[in-house]
């Protein structure tokens, strides 16, 4: 399904994608995220991982079938998006943008600078802020994804579970305005009848 522009184009040839996949269930989650971060792997790509623990060890699980690993390494960053999810709100203000540009931005950077090919980051923080109901720093944390990747090459993964949008189409339609491309998955058919609903009405 298309979103916004496919491509988010910045300055001095930056070129990113951004991309949003609405999950059925965990196995879909953790065999799209695999085969997302195994196709960076192989060419040569820095990555970032955000994603819960419990899943990460699922992926890096996947990975061991194709001898590949998430043992971290200079062009490898994991990190636990639980607990940058709870960082990000847990001020008076509904967002703390300052853990973004502390923790998370100087990390794609570094990456950057590892590798001629964008980094590639798959991201589910926007999940666990969807999930317990902070729906206004979701859009305020893909705004930051949003203003990086026009100062970085990236190519962005965002994982969603779209029943965390029942009662939210508003709140659903700007997250799917917010990405070049949106996806669900073919079993779904809760997942593609709110996004088919998002994508016909205006994101305000």
């Amino acid at each position: 399904m298309a979103g916004g522009e496919h491509s988010l184009a910045g300055d001095n040839g930056v070129v990113s994608e951004h991309i949003v996949h609405f999950f059925d269930d965990e196995r879909s989650r953790i065999d799209t995220v695999s085969a997302f971060l195994a196709a960076a792997f192989n060419r040569n790509s820095s990555v970032l991982v955000a994603a819960r623990p419990e899943y990460t060890r699922a992926i890096e699980e996947t990975l061991g079938g194709w001898s590949l690993s998430l043992e971290p390494s200079p062009r490898l960053v994991v990190v636990d998006a639980r607990a940058l999810a709870r960082a990000l709100v847990r001020g008076r203000d509904p967002f703390d943008v300052s853990v973004f540009d502390q923790q998370i931005a100087p990390a794609v950077r570094q990456l950057a600078g590892l590798s001629a090919q964008p980094v590639t980051v798959y991201g589910e923080i926007v999940d666990v802020l969807a999930q317990e109901g902070h729906l206004e720093a979701v859009h305020r944390l893909e705004a930051c994804w949003d203003a990086l990747s026009r100062r970085e090459s990236l190519s962005l993964l965002c994982g969603y579970s779209s029943a965390h949008f029942v009662g939210h189409p508003h709140a659903l339609a700007a997250v799917c305005g917010a990405h070049g491309e949106v996806h669900t998955d073919g079993s779904d058919a809760l997942g593609r009848w709110l996004v088919g609903g998002a994508l016909r009405r205006p994101a305000n």
